[in-house]
């Protein structure tokens, strides 16, 4: 995996896969994820950084296929895409829906999870703070409390 703008080696990061029915995620440090103990099948990927946005790939092993090698370049992360509005939460009640695009949190840019993780967790959960929300071709701003949102998100480009 490397940097899709520098060309630089990742130094690490984390992959979900599924083949079939089942399912596995890990950490890889440095810039591959290799695993020995592959079946035949089709496998679906999901490889990201806690700076990067996550990239599907699908590689399929074969008989004849035992070894795949792909190179990825992931792109560095600029918002946060909300995946997840958990039900009675702070999240839901203030207006946010499934796929809203968050670019600032109480004034301060959203480069990834991160750092919304970062900036929700220093406002008290009895303060307000202004989101900056992205929802098709609108941009609005909604009233959160601090600390836990009630989402789940993943890293996202601003488009």
């Amino acid at each position: 995996m490397t940097d899709a703008a520098s060309g630089e080696p990742l130094s690490g990061g984390w992959y979900h896969f599924s083949v079939g029915h089942c399912g596995g995620a890990g950490h890889f440090d440095g810039s591959t994820v290799a695993d020995t103990k592959v079946r035949i099948g089709s496998y679906d990927y999901q490889i990201g950084s806690d700076e990067h946005v996550p990239v599907r790939l699908t590689v399929e092993i074969s008989v004849t296929q035992r070894q795949v090698e792909r190179t990825l370049a992931l792109q560095k992360s600029e918002a946060v895409r909300v995946t997840r509005v958990l039900p009675s939460s702070p999240a839901e009640q203030a207006g946010l829906k499934d796929g809203d695009l968050l670019v600032s949190y109480d004034g301060a840019a959203l480069s990834n999870v991160g750092v919304l993780k970062s900036r929700s967790g220093q406002v008290p959960s009895t303060q307000k703070a202004a989101l900056e929300v992205r929802r098709g071709g609108e941009t609005l701003t909604l009233i959160v409390p601090g600390q836990k949102l009630g989402i789940e998100a993943e890293n996202a480009l601003r488009h």
